[in-house]
């Protein structure tokens, strides 16, 4: 009988075991492949770079920060030669034995594959094996810095909640598809007590003057638009609780 109890027991803290295991490698799957979406609207939005902006900054270190390191080690592999570099970084930035890394490392001896990094006036071009043997030359070295990953995302929220923007619901990296384009009837402030007065939009060849709306004219002129076409909104001005008008940076959108 005792025998029994144990058995059921054994048994059942090993299919507990593969449950969280399971449940754990789903996790880090969805998000990465949050992450691996960021990495590609960059792609679309940079012309095939990466800059490496707040948005693909904050589901990087989501991922890092909630994820073993054996259940990132294969994300190194992927399609992507960008991401399979920043993976690497990842993995040494979280304190990877020395060993895992090698062996990574070993494995992509011959990955030529090119990516590009960097804003528009100060790009770097690297090979995936190049970037890895560099971020492991530093660590051997010690001097590649930890990064606390949690203490990266805090400071990016706060960050958000200082930033004076317009806010364009299902935007990220400054692409959006038409149909969450059509959902916005209204221009509004990141911060509350601020409102729109008026803005110009530019859309093709026709341009268009509005108060807060995004008037039914303007949406029409949306429905109308392909991907990779581009929307150009300036001349925004707003007011605040001080009663003082201001001006804000113009947007740029990509239909995607």
């Amino acid at each position: 009988m005792l025998q029994k109890k144990s058995f059921r027991f054994l048994l059942f803290l090993q299919i507990f075991f593969v449950q969280y295991c399971y449940a754990q490698q789903s996790e880090t799957d969805s998000l990465f492949k949050r992450f691996k979406n960021d990495v590609q609207d960059e792609h679309y939005s940079n012309k095939g770079r990466v800059v490496w902006d707040d948005e693909t900054d904050e589901s990087f270190y989501f991922l890092m920060s909630n994820s073993p390191i054996e259940s990132l080690i294969k994300y190194t592999d992927d399609s992507i030669p960008a991401i399979r570099a920043q993976i690497f970084v990842g993995l040494a930035q979280k304190g990877a034995d020395e060993s895992i890394l090698k062996e990574i490392l070993d494995n992509h001896l011959e990955d030529t594959a090119e990516f590009i990094e960097g804003v528009t006036d100060l790009v770097q071009r690297w090979t995936v094996n190049g970037y890895m043997q560099f971020v492991y030359d530093l660590k051997w070295k010690g001097k590649l810095q930890m990064v606390d990953f949690n203490d990266r995302l805090v400071k990016i929220k706060e960050n958000k909640k200082n930033e004076f923007h317009i806010l364009i619901p299902g935007a990220r990296h400054n692409t959006i598809t038409n149909e969450n384009l059509l959902k916005i009837d209204s221009l509004v402030f990141s911060k509350e007590g601020f409102r729109i007065l008026s803005f110009t939009i530019h859309i093709g060849k026709k341009t268009l003057t509005a108060n807060n709306v995004i008037t039914g004219r303007i949406k029409r002129l949306i429905r109308k638009l392909k991907p990779k076409d581009v929307i150009y909104i300036d001349e925004i001005k707003g007011i605040g609780p001080d009663k003082m008008e201001r001006r804000l940076n113009p947007i740029i959108l990509k239909i995607k």
